[in-house]
């Protein structure tokens, strides 16, 4: 299944849900789906392995979306993670802010606007996982119009 677009991944994510509230994936959720699909279960297990990144037995919607767009997830961190070691430093997330094309006299205000709302732990750098939660997030939401 090829998911490309924020209303894809709601729709494909809500069909899983099989709840009223629909915001996360459980391992009986998927039963009762391939129960309703005709769909043989043998394949459930594997299937929250996969896509329960957190690994608490459930599968949040950011779970779901990032499963499907690790490898695009992967390339825009790797523009910024210079050295590779899935962190960008404030002088990576500079040096890809002006390789981007920003101006250099923004780019003090850029860099703290991004830190404050991608660095989670407030550690001065943004690491893999914070880069993908907030690239998810940021667009394809549920809650984002």
């Amino acid at each position: 299944m090829l998911l490309r677009t924020k209303q894809d991944f709601q729709n494909s994510f809500k069909e899983f849900c099989v709840n009223a509230a629909g915001r996360q994936i459980t391992k009986k959720s998927l039963q009762k789906w391939c129960h309703k699909n005709h769909v043989k279960p043998q394949h459930v297990d594997s299937f929250m392995e996969k896509h329960d990144l957190n690994h608490d037995h459930v599968i949040e919607y950011s779970e779901f979306v990032q499963y499907y767009l690790s490898a695009e997830i992967k390339e825009n961190f790797a523009r910024y993670d210079a050295n590779n070691d899935q962190m960008i430093t404030k002088q990576e997330l500079r040096d890809g802010l002006l390789k981007a094309g920003h101006e250099a006299d923004m780019l003090d205000f850029e860099m703290n606007r991004i830190l404050e709302k991608m660095d989670v732990n407030h550690d001065g750098q943004i690491s893999y996982a914070e880069f993908a939660d907030y690239y998810v997030k940021t667009n394809y939401s549920f809650d984002k119009k």
